[in-house]
């Protein structure tokens, strides 16, 4: 099954920094600078093109309920900021958001790098918070589920393609 408690985790994290972004933009002054977190950069490498990394990168967050795309420069999959919605994250944070991004980069013909980015916002002090390490490793869980999400989608469509006549 798609998506584990621990990359929703990860998602929700990222969603924060969205809804913050969101609300900024709309012209809405927020009651204090919000505190971000950007997350470690992780990356991957998969056997196959960025043509056909581009669709499973989206797919890999769609499939888990984000709202993602190729950016205009298509170099990049962001996701929209979105509301982190897991219980005892709220409890201990409050309102979060959460934001993923992965870089696709051709290393040559049939080799491409990955590079995924996250981050939360908070209307409190995310690192200040006594759980703030399980927020952290929720994060880098998900993100391995995102990869391995990836992957399995690339698998899968190189399989499709195999066996096409």
């Amino acid at each position: 099954m798609k998506g584990d408690g621990l990359r929703t985790t990860v998602l929700f994290l990222l969603g924060i920094l969205v809804t913050v972004g969101n609300a900024q933009a709309r012209g809405a002054e927020p009651a204090a600078r919000p505190h971000v977190f950007f997350g470690e950069v992780r990356s991957d490498t998969v056997q196959a093109t960025p043509a056909e990394v581009f669709p499973e990168a989206i797919k890999a967050f769609t499939d888990d309920g984000w709202v993602a795309k190729l950016d205009t420069l298509h170099s990049m999959v962001v996701t929209d900021w979105r509301e982190f919605h897991h219980p005892l994250a709220k409890l201990l944070y409050g309102k979060l958001m959460a934001r993923g991004e992965v870089e696709i980069k051709p290393i040559d013909e049939r080799r491409t790098a990955l590079f995924f980015r996250g981050g939360i916002a908070s209307q409190s002090d995310i690192e200040s918070n006594p759980a703030f390490g399980l927020a952290k490793a929720a994060y880098y869980e998900g993100v391995n589920g995102y990869y391995r999400d990836l992957h399995t989608g690339l698998a899968e469509r190189l399989a499709r393609k195999n066996r096409a006549p």
